[in-house]
């Protein structure tokens, strides 16, 4: 199973960027969905709400496994700068769930996929892909972007 999450800076985008993408893996026997997320431009909405709503399609793979024919540990998350973001930060940092929503059930995926992650220079250190399955959780990041962002941590406060 592959997840993925279009590209959108947070303030636009269009589910159906990574369709071509879903047709490819189908045609090949995997399971492939595109998934939507709350925008700014459309919604008003802040890069939190949209790591809210990852987070919730993540989990609701996951509940669905049986009926989606399945296999809730075998889940690849994959996205396009904001979308490659979140999925990274659905990974690695906690909170930023709904409200009321079961946390006990994973929202992080088996492995990832990430296209032009997003990050914000200069204080911040980009870290790559590799780095995101070696780095370490101490802590958690705030404010703006950066609250939501494995990509963003800055190290020198979280030594």
């Amino acid at each position: 199973m592959i997840a993925f999450f279009f590209s959108s800076g947070w303030d636009n985008g269009q589910v159906s960027q990574f369709a071509p993408h879903c047709l490819y893996f189908a045609s090949r026997g995997m399971t492939a969905m595109a998934f939507d997320y709350r925008v700014s431009a459309k919604h008003g909405s802040t890069p939190v709400d949209s790591m809210a709503d990852v987070r919730s399609a993540m989990r609701w793979l996951r509940l669905n496994a049986v009926e989606l024919g399945i296999n809730p540990g075998k889940i690849v998350g994959a996205g396009g700068s904001g979308g490659a973001h979140m999925i990274a930060a659905a990974a690695m940092v906690q909170g930023f769930d709904e409200p009321g929503e079961d946390a006990s059930i994973s929202c992080a995926p088996n492995a990832l996929a990430l296209f032009n992650l997003c990050w914000t220079p200069p204080r911040r250190v980009l870290v790559t892909t590799v780095s995101f399955i070696l780095m370490s959780q101490k802590g958690q990041p705030d404010g703006g972007y950066c609250a939501t962002s494995p990509a963003d941590l800055d190290f020198s406060r979280h030594a």
